[in-house]
């Protein structure tokens, strides 16, 4: 089967590098919180890139951004609360870039 072949008139991509990257940092953060990765799977909005291939949009990438500065907010709120003071070369979670 070729790449651009469809099957009973379906569409056929493939996953593109910024999907692939997102689905990378799901699974991370689902172990890191317990949390279950159906969910967080079932959010991402996908949209076709020039290539052909799924790519999360840019509104996905934006609220994935939102959720993961809240997330790190909420963990130096709680390691406050319990005495710890990260230092500098604590930067958060490197996250997918945004694509421009």
């Amino acid at each position: 089967m070729s790449d651009e072949e469809n099957t009973d008139d379906k569409a056929v991509c493939k996953m593109g590098d910024d999907l692939i990257a997102v689905v990378r940092e799901l699974v991370q953060l689902s172990l890191l919180t317990g949390t279950n990765i159906v969910d967080h799977l079932r959010a991402i909005l996908l949209e076709t890139d020039d290539d052909g291939k799924l790519v999360p949009t840019q509104g996905y990438f934006e609220a994935y951004h939102s959720m993961i500065d809240d997330l790190n907010e909420q963990a130096k709120a709680a390691a406050a609360a319990q005495g710890f003071e990260p230092d500098s070369t604590m930067t958060g979670a490197e996250t997918a870039e945004v694509p421009s």
